[in-house]
């Protein structure tokens, strides 16, 4: 009798021990995924939000984003730029001018869950402006078309050229770096990505002012609205100006910053 009390006492020591091990074996295991998470913020549409400050080929930046799902964001951008430079050839004075503004709106997908991400998106406002003007000093010679013609000393010739291009257009990149990281305890990262926007076709616009004269000091000078074949070499001018205006159709976006999630 004994021998068997001992015996079931036995049994049940070891019962317990398995069940305890086992226990601890299974919290060893699970405690990762766990802690995970404990750790993941809720994924529900636009229950976090980010912001972003970046510099790139689109100039100066700040962004917005918000996740839709686990593997979505919603990103909203904004950019500006804004250069002007001057130099002096031939006699001539060129004042080049380069205003860039614009809106866009990208879906970000994260297909492997971390930081790299393929972003569709739309530029919403294309602000982008090139402009170039010309001042030229009394007396001396402009060339349109391959034609000379001097500036009037009492009406002096001066222009510009401006590109135009379509307000809205395509655009696809892709890179690192996630505004709403899904762990909670990070807040910061340093998105980068590179990709095109498609601007379409620009056009060409001129205006040209003063008189124009066929020698210097004066010598036979009209307005340019009544001086034969200036207004066809002017269209001639735009024309070529246009044919490398059609190679910035696609234009590269590379960017780079710092976001902080809230």
């Amino acid at each position: 009798m004994a021998s068997t009390t001992h015996s079931s006492h036995f049994s049940k020591l070891s019962i317990s021990s398995f069940c305890s091990t086992l226990t601890v074996m299974l919290a060893l295991l699970l405690a990762p995924a766990l802690r995970a998470q404990t750790d993941a913020p809720s994924m529900r549409p636009f229950s976090r939000l980010g912001i972003d400050v970046n510099v790139g080929t689109l100039g100066i930046g700040a962004e917005v984003a918000t996740p839709l799902a686990t593997r979505f964001n919603l990103r909203g951008s904004g950019n500006f730029f804004h250069y002007s430079t001057s130099t002096n050839q031939s006699g001539l004075t060129y004042v080049a001018t380069l205003d860039m503004q614009s809106a866009q709106a990208s879906l970000d997908w994260f297909p492997f869950g971390g930081s790299f991400h393929l972003s569709p998106g739309i530029m919403l406002y294309n602000g982008t402006k090139p402009v170039w003007s010309i001042q030229v000093p009394t007396n001396t010679s402009y060339s349109l078309n391959n034609v000379d013609y001097y500036s009037d000393p009492s009406d002096p010739l001066s222009g510009s050229f401006k590109v135009t291009f379509p307000t809205m257009g395509p655009q696809f990149t892709i890179g690192f770096g996630n505004m709403i990281p899904r762990k909670n305890s990070k807040h910061f990262s340093f998105p980068f990505e590179l990709g095109f926007v498609y601007f379409g076709t620009g056009t060409t616009s001129s205006n040209f002012s003063g008189s124009a004269c066929t020698a210097p000091n004066g010598v036979n000078c009209l307005p340019i609205s009544s001086y034969p074949g200036f207004q066809t070499n002017l269209a001639a001018e735009d024309a070529k100006i246009e044919t490398y205006v059609k190679d910035a159709r696609f234009y590269p976006i590379l960017r780079m910053g710092l976001s902080y999630k809230f």
